[in-house]
C-alpha cells in the first residue's frame, strides 16, 4: 500500500511539472509571437503563433484558445496570408459556437472578420452567408434588448448593417454597377 501512495505522489508530482513545462513552453511561444510581430518578423511570427496555438491546444478547448486563434488570425490577415487567416478565425468560430451556441452575439466580431476578409478577397459569395448571420444575431440581440427596456434605443444591429454595408459598397465600387452599390448602401444585400 505504501507503494502505491508513493507511485500516486510521484505520479502528481511529475504531471504538476508536465503541466508547468507545457505551460512555459505557451507563455515563450506567445512572447516569441508578440516579439516577432514587434521585429516585423512576420514569417517567423506566423510560426511563432502556429506554434502558441498548438501548444494551448493540447490544453483543451477554452476560452484562451479561442482569444489566441483570433489574435493570430488577425496578425495573418494584416500579413496578408488570408488563407493562414481564415482557418484560424473559422476554429476560432467552432469553437466559440459550441460555447455560446450558434446566435450569441460574442459570434459577431469573428463572423465580421470572415466577412472582411471574403470582401477583401472579392469573395462576395461567400461574404453574403456571414453578412446575413451578422444582420441576423443583431436582429435577435435587438429585440431582447427592446424587451428588456434596459439598453440604449441605438441598436448594434443598425451600426453593424451599415458599417458592414460601406465596407461591402467599398469592395464592390471597382466592379458592380453604381445601382448595385447604392442597394447595399442601404441594407440590401444583392446577389
Amino acid at each position: 500500500m505504501r507503494t502505491s501512495a508513493m507511485l500516486w505522489v510521484a505520479a502528481l508530482a511529475l504531471g504538476a511539472a508536465a503541466a508547468s513545462a507545457q505551460t512555459n513552453a505557451q507563455l515563450r511561444a506567445y512572447q516569441d509571437f508578440e516579439n516577432a510581430k514587434s521585429a516585423g518578423k512576420t514569417a517567423a511570427a506566423l510560426d511563432f503563433g502556429k506554434q502558441a496555438v498548438t501548444l494551448t491546444e493540447s490544453g483543451g478547448d477554452g476560452p484562451e484558445l479561442i482569444e489566441l486563434l483570433r489574435n493570430v488570425g488577425d496578425f495573418a490577415a494584416q500579413a496578408g496570408s488570408d488563407e493562414l487567416a481564415r482557418g484560424y478565425y473559422l476554429r476560432a468560430l467552432q469553437l466559440q459556437e459550441a460555447a455560446l451556441g450558434p446566435n450569441h452575439p460574442d459570434l459577431v466580431s469573428i463572423l465580421s472578420a470572415l466577412a472582411e476578409l471574403d470582401l477583401k478577397d472579392r469573395r462576395y459569395a461567400d461574404a453574403e452567408p456571414h453578412l446575413t448571420r451578422i444582420v441576423s444575431i443583431e436582429q435577435a440581440a435587438s429585440a431582447i434588448r427592446r424587451k428588456s427596456k434596459s439598453r440604449s434605443a441605438v441598436t448594434v444591429s443598425n451600426r453593424v448593417t451599415s458599417s458592414t454595408c460601406f465596407i461591402c459598397a467599398a469592395e464592390m465600387e471597382s466592379t458592380a454597377s453604381m445601382e448595385s452599390v447604392r442597394s447595399i448602401r442601404q441594407g440590401r444585400i444583392v446577389r
